[in-house]
């Protein structure tokens, strides 16, 4: 008989459900007015997002500090309207200018479904949209995001699914999706360099001639280091999983992140403060520096073949664990590109147990994932890993793993007939049924 969270036991097969998160077949499911109607018709979800970002006061919650509240008590009163239905809107539209949101939808009903009287300045619509993104992306007690109001309505609409459905959430996939920024890198040695002082005289040269600065006004001058394609990215990071799975030294950043700078190493340059800045060794041995106007997002390199021009990734990289069952993602962990998957993986799989209520029976993932941390959390919270193999520094070939007393998954063998032993309780005790009865 089935049992547990999900209606099934663990070595029960997998079921999926075929097209069941196909929302772009539905023409009210993409477009924002109907969505918000939808969400101002369901209380439980309309009340998670008005409690997670403070619009409520919420009794349930500890935590749940008015100085924090987006529309706090105290101050200038704010015009009425629901800033996270507009601010949920904005990206569903998948337009990403908000100047541009603002100027399609001034006739629109939309400010009038999130319940503003008319639509608000366009500088006020910054600045509550940057308001709402650092509510969002602020940690709080050691949850790998902030309850939120986004995560509420997620983790009710999931909970209410499950009470139809409880496979939900039983099996997951975890991989990461590659994003591009649009902030351009740009190759800019500080002056008291000979790269510096040649980029200087080359910028001097492009003003004489009145052609188009290459480099971000703050950093002066530098050229820019086009981006490689997405297509290209993923598969660099394919082939980076390849290689050995790391065992010592900062194995949170990938092998080929560039050195990011700390403010005082900048200070010590002389370089622009409010610019993010990299380092990065030549073939000779000589440091180079880079920069962006983008502060959060991380920088990798890959090398081309022979030394030649190689392939530069600015941006962050979406950690996602999508459930098994219907496809719909279940948590999302956006990360800087120099950091490792596998380095967040465990506040992945705590926002999976925030949403559903229960950790997954198993999980699958791709090679970048199968490193001993980890199998360490999946064994620890008793969820099954399906990965494939992937060789270390000191182990090249799975056979290696297999001697007379384990088997390559490191399962004990009887040493009188070969068969898997299973473990006698807690302790190190493991018994196998023999022929002639004697145990292993």
């Amino acid at each position: 008989m089935a049992s547990g969270p999900f209606g099934r036991d663990r070595q029960d097969p997998l079921e999926f459900l075929p097209r069941a998160t196909r929302f772009s077949g539905d023409p009210d499911l993409v477009d924002p007015v109907q969505i918000v109607r939808y969400i101002q018709a369901q209380p439980m979800v309309l009340l998670a997002i008005q409690r997670g970002f403070g619009l409520v006061h919420d009794p349930d919650d500890p935590n749940d500090d008015p100085s924090q509240w987006l529309n706090p008590l105290m101050g200038r009163p704010r015009a009425p309207g629901n800033w996270p239905l507009l601010f949920l809107a904005f990206v569903l539209s998948r337009t990403s200018s908000i100047q541009a949101f603002v100027s399609l939808n001034g006739s629109s009903q939309l400010w009038t479904e999130c319940g503003f009287d008319k639509p608000p300045a366009l500088q006020t619509v910054y600045d509550r949209f940057g308001e709402l993104e650092k509510y969002v992306a602020a940690p709080s007690n050691g949850n790998p995001r902030r309850p939120d109001g986004f995560l509420r309505a997620a983790t009710a609409l999931i909970a209410k699914a499950r009470t139809h459905e409880p496979q939900i959430g039983r099996s997951v996939n975890v991989d990461g999706t590659a994003i591009a920024t649009h902030a351009a890198l740009v190759h800019s040695c500080p002056a008291s360099t000979a790269c510096g002082r040649r980029q200087e005289a080359q910028a001097k040269q492009r003003a004489q001639r009145s052609l188009p600065r290459a480099a971000p006004k703050k950093a002066g001058h530098g050229t820019r280091v086009q981006s490689a394609p997405i297509e290209v990215i993923n598969a660099a990071r394919h082939q980076e999983t390849e290689q050995a799975a790391p065992e010592t030294g900062d194995r949170t950043r990938s092998p080929n992140a560039l050195v990011a700078l700390d403010d005082a190493a900048v200070k010590a340059l002389g370089l622009d403060p409010e610019l993010r800045w990299w380092k990065q060794k030549d073939k000779k041995n000589v440091w180079h520096y880079h920069c962006s106007l983008d502060n959060t997002a991380g920088m990798r390199r890959y090398t081309g073949k022979n030394g030649g021009k190689g392939k530069s990734w600015l941006g962050w990289n979406a950690l996602k664990a999508v459930d098994s069952y219907t496809g719909a993602p279940l948590a999302i962990q956006l990360i800087a590109a120099d950091a490792q998957e596998y380095a967040h993986y465990e506040a992945l799989i705590d926002h999976v147990h925030v949403t559903t209520g229960h950790q997954p029976q198993h999980m699958t993932g791709d090679r970048g994932l199968a490193i001993k941390d980890v199998y360490r959390v999946n064994s620890e919270r008793g969820i099954g890993s399906v990965l494939p193999w992937r060789q270390t520094t000191h182990i090249k070939q799975r056979r290696e793993l297999e001697n007379d007393t384990v088997d390559r998954h490191g399962v004990p063998r009887c040493k009188h007939c070969g068969a898997e032993t299973h473990a006698k309780g807690t302790g190190l005790v493991v018994l196998s049924a023999c022929a002639d009865g004697r145990g292993g």
